[in-house]
This record gives structure tokens, sequence and C-alpha cells, in this order.
């Protein structure tokens, strides 16, 4: 319980951030505590986690059956977080490289030397924890090219704030009662739309 408890608020956790660094598209995030950030509930997520349990569960029948697949998934995380931790040793740390290379590289032997011991069960169930990774991986990539692809062009067809305010010194726009909001994530240019409405 404790542990699938840890899953559930962990893949919470890791989409909304991923949504905020824009490798994801935006879910609904519901805040369940008034005074706690991080107490989210994502239901699409708890959705995508039942069918994925579910399907586990029926693939692999057994917890002997599964630990292959649990194997690969741990000592690829261990590997994945150390190689991480060198950018915070080196940059946030603000340690040599020398010393950061030194230091991450003999975590990273023993890391790697028990991933490469569990790659004899790929074919035995480790298959799975690599094709999900594979699969997350493409679709953040999508999205952040994607992403990517959008914002240059909307930023192409956009009008530059100084701009348009020397054209609306020119022609005075008609003022109607109200407040109309446009949201942009650059302030330095007026969505096209905007200025066209």
């Amino acid at each position: 319980m404790i542990a699938s408890q840890a899953v559930i608020t962990g893949a919470y956790s890791l989409v909304s951030q991923a949504i905020q660094l824009g490798l994801l598209p935006r879910l609904e995030i519901i805040h369940t505590s008034d005074s706690q950030e991080g107490q989210i509930y994502v239901p699409k997520i708890n959705r995508i986690l039942l069918l994925g349990v579910l399907a586990l569960v029926l693939l692999f029948r057994s917890s002997d059956a599964l630990a292959n697949a649990y194997g690969i998934a741990v000592s690829g995380t261990m590997v994945a977080t150390t190689a991480l931790a060198f950018f915070v040793v080196w940059k946030l740390w603000h340690w040599p490289l020398w010393g950061a290379l030194a230091l991450i590289c003999a975590f990273l032997t023993i890391d790697v030397s028990f991933f490469i011991a569990n790659l004899y069960k790929v074919l035995d169930g480790g298959w799975v924890p690599l094709l999900l990774g594979c699969a997350t991986f493409v679709v953040m990539w999508t999205w952040s090219r994607g992403s990517s692809i959008l914002a240059s062009k909307t930023h192409r067809d956009s009008i530059p704030m100084a701009d348009l305010m020397k054209m609306l010194e020119k022609s005075k726009p008609v003022r109607v009662p109200g407040t109309a909001v446009f949201l942009t994530s650059d302030p330095s240019v007026a969505p096209r739309r905007s200025c066209t409405i």
C-alpha cells in the first residue's frame, strides 16, 4: 500500500512538473489542500495508472514474473538519477568539472553494473519498463517539438508591442464596455488574433 501510494503521488508530481516544463500537454490538476501546494490529484493520470496496473496484472499474472520488470525499472532509475546528479553537483553546487566527474563516475560505475546485471531479464518482462520509458520519451519529445514549431509560427505572425502602440496612435480603436483579455506567453508581442478582432 505504501509503495503504491508513493507511485501514485510520484506520478502526479512528475506529470505536474512535466506540464510546467512544457513537456506534456496541459491536464486538469486538482489541488486537494488549501495550504499544501504539492497535494494534487490528476484524474487522467489516475485512469492511466488504473489501466496500466490492470494490464500488468493480466500480462504478468504473478509477482515473481513482475520482478524482472521491477529490476530493470529500479536499476534504470538509479542510472538516470545519478547521471542527472552530475549537473546538480557541477552547475548548482559549483564543483569543478573534474571533481563532479570523479564523484559521479564512482556512483555510475556501481549503478551501471547493476543495470547491466539486470539486462538478462529484458526478454522475461524487463522490456515493459523500457517500452514505457521510450513511449514517454516519444510523447514528451513530440509535444515539445510541436509546441516549439507552433510558438515560432505564432511569434512570426505576431505584432511587436511597439508597432502595435504606433498603429493604435494613428487609428484610435473602437472602445466597447467590458474587459477583454488576450493570453500570451510572450509579453513583448501582441498575438495576431488580438489585433484583428
